[in-house]
């Protein structure tokens, strides 16, 4: 049986810190499953995710990154699939 794949980019806007998205993420996202591709960090305000695996977690990894955390001010989260 194929596994369906997809990707999804996110470009999350905030205040958040590098050690967040480089440990704490990465974590969560390995433990749904996915396969961090990309985490490109342009600025402290700025980071672009790149995280591929079975869509339905995916959508998981969206609301991980709108929940609140002592580490995370989000300001915007720009999502899209990507193939």
């Amino acid at each position: 049986m194929n596994e369906i794949k997809k990707k999804l980019k996110m470009n999350v806007r905030g205040t958040f810190h590098r050690l967040w998205a480089d440990i704490v993420m990465k974590k969560k996202m390995r433990k749904l499953g996915l396969s961090p591709e990309r985490i490109s960090h342009c600025n402290i305000h700025h980071t672009e995710v790149i995280v591929s695996g079975d869509p339905k977690e995916l959508w998981k990894v969206v609301e991980l990154a709108k929940t609140p955390s002592p580490f995370l001010k989000m300001d915007a989260i720009y999502f899209e699939f990507i193939d």
